[in-house]
Parts: C-alpha cells; structure tokens; sequence
C-alpha cells in the first residue's frame, strides 16, 4: 500500500504521513528506484523494437 502510494503520487502522502524525517528518506529512495526502472523498461521496449524494425528491414 505504501509502495503504490509512492509509485502514484510521487512520494507526498508517504512523506506526510511520517512524523519522523525517516519517511522523506524513504520515499525519495522508492522514487528514484521507480524512475531507473521506469527508464530501463523504456530502453529495453526502444531496443526491442529497433531489433524489430532491423529484422523486417525498416531503419
């Protein structure tokens, strides 16, 4: 429930419903983890899919 809350909204309602600083930490680290894998499934569906157009000859 926190992860998706994370993943959703950018980390606010994890940072704000931590009294403690340890929940910015935390949401910050979740966030960024979500972003690189973000990318990575852009890079791999780019990569696939020059494989593809190589492959019928498109590029």
């Amino acid at each position: 429930m926190i992860y998706s809350r994370v993943f959703f909204n950018g980390g606010e309602n994890l940072i704000s419903s931590s009294p403690h600083g340890c929940g910015q930490a935390l949401a910050s680290r979740l966030q960024l983890d979500y972003n690189l894998l973000l990318k990575q499934i852009l890079v791999n569906i780019s990569g696939e899919l020059e494989i593809s157009q190589r492959a019928y000859g498109l590029s």
